[in-house]
């Protein structure tokens, strides 16, 4: 859709309004020029690098950018979020220096600022796969609140103007850990089967309530049903791995999810090694012609265009997630695994 592109296009000059500047050194090899105040790093265009590395010590976490976005190297090759991508970019680029304070290999240790665990290494590759920057960030001075910071293969030490933004070092932390987005408000509908029975769970004028004819007029666990809502609403992942890798079962334990925008999500939940696991997949809850006629009302071309918009969604949604499976919490299966009699409270069950 339109206002997709013109949200990236947005993104993307804010980005480079924000960090694009000149070149004054790069990797030590030009006159140092120190100015107080100016940026650390300039000249580096985010949309020419294709691979970036974050390293302390032993730890490593590698990003390889594919054609629309980089992905987890060590997660093989899952999609990394974008914003957090963004984050390594404007942790780095918008450093400011405040002083230079060392000169020399003999200095490095001591600021925590050398090939060591107490530094973090930034490492941007351009599309030829050479390294365009390397930067090491050292240890906080606790005085200033700033970090010491040096180019990699530079001799010179700077502090920067405030404590640079924190880099993360576990692949974990860069890739979405909700697998839907919205609130509960913006589902309507979950229906849970297994080999024992299952239940409906719809939204209606007086809130969240399990549909059963047979059962009306009985009392029962509020807090229980919408905690099956919720649990799959904002369903969280603990792990990601490819599909063909799951050598586990497949559980006799499905859901499905309406959501108001006429998407649909059907999990499939499995275990492995004493873990359990869920596949999620998308699809759109319209069978209707979106041809536009002639002399068509505004309002059925709204809908329509709701239409499509959901089917971008689910189209975005199929990109991302298929051949994924991903390692859920142990009490979400004990949450959702219930038959309709366990949501009544236990004096109406004792009735039945």
């Amino acid at each position: 859709m339109k206002s997709n592109k013109l949200i990236k296009l947005g993104i993307l000059a804010f980005v480079m309004i924000t960090i694009s500047v000149v070149v004054n050194e790069r990797d030590g090899k030009k006159k140092d020029s120190f100015i107080k105040g100016s940026y650390f790093i300039q000249g580096v265009n985010p949309d020419e690098i294709s691979k970036i590395t974050i390293s302390s010590g032993e730890k490593m976490v590698t990003f390889v950018k594919d054609d629309k976005s980089f992905n987890i190297a060590d997660k093989s090759g899952y999609t990394a979020d974008r914003q957090m991508i963004n984050k390594i970019f404007e942790a780095i680029l918008n450093i400011k220096i405040r002083s230079k304070v060392a000169l020399g290999q003999k200095y490095f240790a001591g600021l925590g600022n050398g090939e060591n665990p107490q530094s973090i290494v930034v490492r941007f590759f351009n599309e030829t796969g050479r390294k365009s920057l390397g930067v090491l960030i050292g240890k906080i001075d606790d005085e200033c609140n700033s970090n010491y910071v040096r180019r990699e293969g530079a001799k010179v030490v700077y502090t920067t103007d405030k404590a640079v933004p924190d880099i993360k070092l576990q692949p974990e932390d860069y890739y979405t850990k909700r697998l839907l987005v919205g609130s509960d408000e913006d589902f309507n509908r979950v229906i849970v089967s297994h080999e024992m029975g299952g239940y409906e769970i719809a939204r209606r004028t007086k809130g969240i309530e399990l549909v059963d004819e047979c059962l009306a007029g009985k009392t029962y666990d509020s807090e229980a049903i919408i905690s099956v809502f919720h649990s799959l609403v904002h369903l969280n992942i603990k792990d990601v791995m490819p599909l063909n890798k799951f050598t586990g079962t497949k559980l006799e334990l499905t859901a499905t999810l309406f959501k108001n925008d006429k998407t649909i999500y059907h999990f499939q939940f499995g275990k492995m090694d004493d873990r359990h696991y869920v596949v999620v997949t998308p699809e759109i809850d319209y069978l209707g012609d979106l041809n536009i006629r002639k002399n068509e009302s505004l309002n059925s071309l709204r809908k329509k265009e709701k239409i499509l918009v959901a089917g971008d969604v689910v189209q975005e949604f199929r990109v991302k997630h298929e051949g994924w499976i991903y390692l859920i919490d142990q009490d979400t299966i004990g949450r959702i695994k219930k038959n309709k009699k366990d949501f009544l409270i236990k004096s109406e069950y004792q009735q039945n």
